[in-house]
């Protein structure tokens, strides 16, 4: 996976400080090197110091919830998410799968998440992309996210 010990040399000092912290705390334990994103996020969630690749982490956490989730979503509705994943995460420590009426509540809490960012964070004169429909340019670039870059499906 992933992590800030493989951008060691980009780092910048105090990047470096808050990673040997992180490293010095958790020993042995190299959570970050794993594979599995249950390992990873049970330990992540509770780590202020970001130690996941962000685009990686970003992504992991959409997966894990079963709904899309992006950087802006994340930046603004982080608490919300992380609610999400802890019960996320109960759920599966319990074993109990996660149904599809939360499956349906999730995406819901995702939608309103991206309106309120829109309705409250973001500086006025958004344009809101579309991307139910391919649009391309001149030189063919889809500029609608049509082709995968803004919709994870």
């Amino acid at each position: 996976m992933r992590n800030v010990f493989d951008f060691w040399d980009d780092l910048d000092p105090e990047q470096k400080k808050g990673a040997t912290k992180v490293e010095k705390k958790y020993g042995a334990n190299r959570w970050w090197e794993s594979n599995d994103p249950v390992i990873i996020l049970k330990h992540q969630i509770d780590e202020p110091f970001l130690v996941i690749s962000f685009p990686v982490y970003v992504d992991m956490l959409g997966k894990f919830l079963e709904t899309p989730i992006s950087s802006l979503d994340f930046a603004y509705g982080k608490k919300e998410i992380y609610e999400e994943v802890r019960m996320a995460l109960k759920r599966k420590e319990l074993g109990i799968k996660q149904s599809e009426e939360h499956k349906e509540a999730a995406i819901r809490n995702c939608s309103t998440r991206i309106e309120r960012i829109i309705q409250e964070e973001l500086p006025g004169n958004v344009m809101i992309l579309d991307v139910t429909e391919e649009r391309r340019n001149e030189g063919e670039i889809d500029t609608a996210g049509y082709d995968g870059w803004l919709s994870p499906n």
